[in-house]
Parts: structure tokens; C-alpha cells; sequence
């Protein structure tokens, strides 16, 4: 449902890595990140990360 936060992540998920994921790009990078910028962080610096351009492309976020 769209405007609800309804992402609960397991306490397994939270306590392991300080509740961080490693992301690999296709440039070869690894980043951990929040579980939380992963799926809900909207912010023009989250949505950056995903565009090669690094432009956050806003009107792409519905």
C-alpha cells in the first residue's frame, strides 16, 4: 500500500551487520547500506545510487 510503512524486518536481520546489507554493484563496488535506505529512503542521495548518471531521477519513484 502506497504512503504506509509497512517494512518490519526481522530482529535476525537488524542485530546481524548493525542492520546493514552489502549491495554489489555491476562497477565492482560493494556498499553496506541500511536495511531502511534500501526500501523506503526516497531522498534525492538514495535514489542517486541506483542511476549511472547519478542523478536521482525523481519522476521515476512513484
Amino acid at each position: 500500500m502506497r504512503g504506509t510503512n509497512t517494512f518490519r524486518p526481522h530482529p535476525f536481520e537488524t542485530n546481524r551487520h548493525r542492520g546493514d546489507l552489502n549491495v554489489a554493484f555491476t562497477d565492482g563496488r560493494v556498499q553496506a547500506m541500511p536495511l531502511r535506505t534500501l526500501f523506503e529512503d526516497t531522498s534525492a542521495g538514495a535514489l542517486r545510487i541506483w542511476n549511472r548518471d547519478n542523478q536521482p531521477h525523481r519522476e521515476r519513484v512513484e
